[in-house]
């Protein structure tokens, strides 16, 4: 069980960071990176880290208007959108060409090759199914892992057993594992809340953990509580917080009008991200205590620059703060530190406590409205 570091936009330098070498892998981006750099950026992480594990994922789902650097890929088909490529036979063909890529970048494991479907069914998962499989039979003797690339719609696994009877469907797979993506259009940085879908999602890991299955949640955030609680072996997650889930934006930095990116603070305490004005405003009344100023490497730093005269920036170091929080919860969830109904419980109360105290966040959507959902998703789903 491990934490990756889910690969963005000029994430490379992150990589060999002294504080952030819990990782166990990382998990490659062909949208943000052209072969080429790929590689050379690579080879220097391995001289850095030479255990790491390197997981390639060729994205084929981004979506059509999103996908940066991926027709500098070989793997990448000038047919991807014709109407041949609905078949089963062209995206197993696509499996060819990905393992010669990722064969080239001496991939540990290759997740399958994977859309978005019109209709999220049982035909469709059963589609994903042979294809990984297809995939699995063409490295068995290499020693290669596979992960078939499961993407589901949140809405979707609300509906009533659902999450059953995809599992059932899944759990056959000969891949290594499942690559989870959870597709939702929440915008980035605003945490999943409705308990429904929540739910439905974490019983889909629960199904499959319980069948045997290696589950794999990609672009996690905060919320990877509910899924570590619902059996997830591992999780990845980046700088850009926007990576943790698909949507319309996952690819977009997220910046302010002029080009300027915003800063977050990652607090535990809240299970929250906060900007600067909102920090600032919880260290001055002094309600709740926030524990990330006293554990965090990174949190010293932040501190620091928001003292100076004048305040500097410090959206680098708010990623770096987030990055390590991420690694070191995952590493103490599964040491069983952490119970996460009492964890979130603490962050309820403590919105409670601001409220009470009349505190007021600058970004009004931040008022730990998920808490009560996370909860309601990990209790349910445990049952």
């Amino acid at each position: 069980m491990a934490s990756f570091h889910q690969m963005g936009h000029d994430s490379w330098n992150l990589v060999a960071e002294q504080h952030l070498s819990g990782f166990a892998g990382l998990v490659l981006s062909p949208v943000n990176d052209t072969p080429e750099d790929t590689k050379t950026k690579l080879t220097e992480a391995r001289r850095t880290k030479p255990d790491l594990e390197v997981i390639f994922d060729p994205q084929l789902y981004a979506p059509g208007s999103q996908r940066g650097r991926l027709s500098t890929w070989p793997f990448f088909p000038s047919d991807m959108d014709s109407k041949d490529s609905a078949s089963l036979g062209w995206w197993m063909a696509r499996g060819k060409t990905i393992i010669e890529d990722a064969g080239k970048l001496s991939a540990d494991v290759i997740c399958s090759a994977a859309n978005v479907p019109r209709v999220w069914n049982e035909e469709y998962y059963k589609f994903v199914v042979d294809v990984a499989d297809d995939l699995k039979a063409a490295v068995v003797d290499s020693g290669t892992k596979v992960f078939l690339t499961g993407i589901f719609s949140m809405p979707t696994l609300a509906i009533k057993d659902a999450p059953q009877r995809f599992a059932s469907i899944l759990s056959a797979t000969r891949a290594d594992g499942i690559y989870v993506v959870f597709a939702d259009d929440t915008a980035p940085r605003r945490e999943l809340a409705k308990s429904s879908d929540l739910e439905g999602a974490a019983k889909l890991i629960r199904y499959l953990a319980e069948a045997g299955v290696r589950v794999f949640v990609s672009h996690a955030s905060i919320d990877q509580v509910i899924w570590k609680s619902a059996g997830a072996h591992d999780i990845a997650t980046g700088k850009f917080f926007n990576l943790r889930r698909f949507s319309l934006g996952r690819f977009d930095d997220d910046i302010e009008p002029g080009g300027r990116n915003f800063a977050y603070w990652t607090e535990p305490a809240l299970s929250a991200f906060l900007r600067e004005a909102d920090l600032k405003r919880a260290l001055n009344n002094q309600v709740v205590d926030l524990i990330e100023a006293r554990r965090n490497p990174f949190a010293t730093g932040i501190l620091g620059l928001l003292e100076a005269t004048p305040p500097r920036p410090w959206v680098a170091l708010g990623w770096k703060q987030y990055m390590w929080w991420a690694c070191d919860f995952e590493e103490r969830f599964n040491r069983g530190e952490i119970d996460a109904d009492a964890w979130l419980a603490v962050a309820e109360a403590n919105w409670g406590k601001l409220s009470a105290a009349g505190v007021l966040f600058e970004e009004i959507p931040n008022d730990g409205n998920w808490a009560r959902p996370w909860r309601i998703a990990i209790r349910e789903a445990l049952r």
